[in-house]
């Protein structure tokens, strides 16, 4: 077990592969509802918060990302 929030995305659409306990409680989401989506699919809340211009510029480029302590707001239970 891991003690901190970890995931694999793969490919252009960044399917999520794993996500571990930590990161499907910070996600609030159940293994079954995000295992095998597309990520933007499984968490629409962080749609147009700069994930997907930053994902796609470390698939399609190669570049290294490295972020600490990023503020995300989301909306919670739809709240």
């Amino acid at each position: 077990k891991a003690p901190v929030a970890m995931s694999l995305l793969e490919g252009p659409d960044f399917i999520i592969r794993l996500a571990n306990e930590k990161q499907l409680e910070i996600w609030q989401k159940e293994i079954q509802e995000v295992i095998n989506k597309p990520c933007f699919e499984a968490l629409p809340d962080v749609r147009g918060l700069g994930f997907e211009e930053m994902l796609a510029g470390v698939y399609t480029n190669g570049q290294t990302y490295e972020g600490k302590e990023l503020p995300v707001t989301r909306l919670i239970n739809n709240i």
